[in-house]
């Protein structure tokens, strides 16, 4: 009985060997990691490309790790983010002296030239920190394996959930990249339709006002060619020039204002009634 309770105790405290790393510096980009703070702190909204690549743990220096924090400090409350906010904020902190002072936020923002490559460099840091983070495990799994004690089941259900706990964050932060990247590629491609729909636009109102020229061009010379008194004829005339009305001479008159007896009245002849006739003149 005793010595099952003894078992029992050992199960509960394992005694883990700790396995030397033999002298090997762990995988590590403290200029990456100099070259992230610096941009965070150089251009605005920049905290936002990487916040969900990188947390404090993700850098391997300390300082590093502190200032970061005090940068997340400031987007969790959306203050700006700059040399002297973060200076501030590590104040806050109580970490100010502990990541060297006022002195080397000025050196990592003095030796950073800009963001360009901000996103590649955060994930470069990330990629590091999970390299660490396999190291580690591996090396506690190692020291557990040496006990005894330990069912070699629950070693191996333990192994494989927390080697599936660092693949999925390192999933997760490539899948947040790749989905950066096509939400960038779609709004460039956006972008592109809306100054091709600019360009189209005024392509065509440049086509409108050549047209409005050339039209005006021919009206001009239609009224050079056909003047305005030969265009406003009536339309079936033969002859663009108004008909001209001769008028009738008048008759000479007698004495009586009859007239003159030498000239046969037309008129009257014309229209003289039949019944008027004497036809007893015949015979």
């Amino acid at each position: 009985m005793a010595e099952n309770n003894s078992n029992r105790t050992a199960r509960k405290k394992p005694v883990v060997v700790q396995v030397s790393d033999m002298g090997r510096l762990q995988p590590q980009a403290r200029d990456l990691e100099q070259a992230v703070l610096g941009a965070l702190m150089l251009e605005q909204d920049a905290f936002f490309k990487v916040n969900e690549t990188l947390k404090p743990e993700s850098f391997y220096e300390r300082a590093h790790r502190l200032i970061y924090q005090a940068i997340v400090d400031l987007a969790a409350r959306q203050h700006p983010i700059d040399m002297l906010t973060v200076i501030e904020q590590l104040k806050k902190n109580g970490d100010l002296e502990a990541i060297g002072g006022p002195l080397y936020i000025s050196q990592l923002t003095e030796n950073v030239g800009g963001a360009a490559h901000l996103e590649r460099h955060a994930q470069i840091v990330a990629e590091k920190f999970l390299a660490r983070e396999l190291i580690r495990y591996t090396g506690e799994i190692q020291g557990k394996a040496y006990d005894e004690t330990i069912e070699v089941k629950e070693l191996m259900q333990e192994a494989e959930g927390e080697l599936f706990r660092i693949s999925q964050q390192n999933i997760r932060n490539e899948a947040d990249q790749k989905a950066r990247e096509v939400i960038r590629q779609a709004l460039a491609e956006k972008q592109a339709e809306m100054d091709e729909i600019d360009r189209l636009k005024q392509s065509r109102e440049d086509f409108r006002g050549e047209y409005k020229k050339l039209l005006q061009h021919f009206m001009d010379d239609a009224d050079s060619v056909f003047p305005e008194q030969t265009l406003n004829a009536p339309n079936g005339s033969s002859s663009s020039v108004n008909p001209v009305i001769t008028p009738t001479p008048s008759l000479p008159r007698n004495s009586t204002g009859q007239p003159s007896s030498g000239i046969v009245d037309q008129e009257a002849t014309t229209y003289s009634p039949m019944t008027d006739t004497n036809f007893n003149d015949l015979d």
